[in-house]
């Protein structure tokens, strides 16, 4: 039986209408980062949020794309109806691969947004290329 950190939930707030992110351990904070979600951190919760100003539409596939990444590396998630998804993702390559395809991805970026992708992969927090280094 998995653990309580493999159980999280990706809902949308019905008083904020925020699409929010809640539970699992590292590993999910650094998948959800990944999906382009927010990290929100209080005194005693850490939890994720999609990025403010995004419509309602583009929230909706990124929580999709987030709950598909998550399953594919066996999380248990609770969502939202429209956010279920029986797609699954490829899991991240190893080391090596990752550092030439984020090579790739930099020389290819033609927008701030395309770079600050990759170099998320770079920085991700429990098993981004920085945190192997270290």
């Amino acid at each position: 039986m998995p653990s309580n950190d493999h159980f999280l939930t990706v809902h949308r707030d019905p008083r904020s209408t925020e699409v929010l992110a809640r539970g699992g351990d590292r590993e999910v904070h650094s998948v959800l980062q990944r999906a382009g979600f927010v990290p929100v951190v209080r005194l005693h919760e850490t939890y994720h949020r999609a990025p403010t100003g995004l419509a309602a539409d583009t929230e909706d596939a990124l929580a999709t794309e987030a709950v598909a990444r998550l399953r594919a590396a066996d999380y248990h998630v609770d969502c939202d109806e429209h956010f279920d998804t029986d797609r699954r993702p490829p899991r991240y390559l190893v080391l090596g691969a990752s550092v030439a395809h984020l090579a790739e991805l930099l020389g290819q970026a033609t927008t701030t947004q395309d770079a600050a992708g990759a170099l998320t992969e770079l920085a991700a927090p429990y098993d981004g290329i920085l945190a192997a280094i270290e």
